[in-house]
């Protein structure tokens, strides 16, 4: 597979790959999205982990399936994206069709006006890893400034 285009779908950044051979495309998300998409998932399968199992009562076999559905939904996301990574291997560079969206040179920022659009294609540069740490950074950067105001609050007011 080698990539043909780059296209921005208002939320990410989808690369169509192009089998040299048989012609075949695919367009494959980034995987930072993937990172993003397990990263918010997990934070949101402990928090509804936390509420069920704050309940004494004992669980129906609906409360399981429901529970069971979250889960495969949960893990379902991050998958969609990783699957084609997986089944559809790079084997050769080519030259992009759409120059603007070509975020792996640093010139991407002066085509871009859209400053939400700048901001999405410089975190689908950071990876899965990336992806997985950049949203927990930031809600311990909310959860810190909310702890700062409110010790100066208590403190001095």
């Amino acid at each position: 597979m080698m990539p043909d285009s780059r296209g921005f779908t208002g939320m990410e950044t989808t690369v169509t790959y192009l089998c040299p051979t048989c012609e075949a495309t695919v367009e494959i998300q980034s995987m930072g999205q993937a990172g993003l998409k397990l990263a918010v998932g997990l934070i949101v399968l402990a928090v509804v982990t936390f509420m069920v199992l704050e309940n004494p009562g004992p669980w129906d076999m609906v409360d399981y399936l429901l529970y069971s559905g979250f889960v495969f939904v949960v893990l379902y996301l991050p998958a969609s994206i990783l699957i084609p990574h997986w089944a559809h291997r790079v084997t050769g560079e080519r030259d992009m069709a759409a120059d603007s969206l070509d975020f792996g040179t640093d010139d991407f920022a002066r085509t871009i006006q859209d400053p939400v659009q700048k901001g999405i294609i410089r975190f689908e540069r950071f990876g899965f890893l990336g992806g997985f740490i950049a949203p927990l950074i930031f809600i311990a950067l909310v959860l810190g400034a909310a702890t700062l105001i409110g010790m100066i609050n208590f403190y001095y007011f």
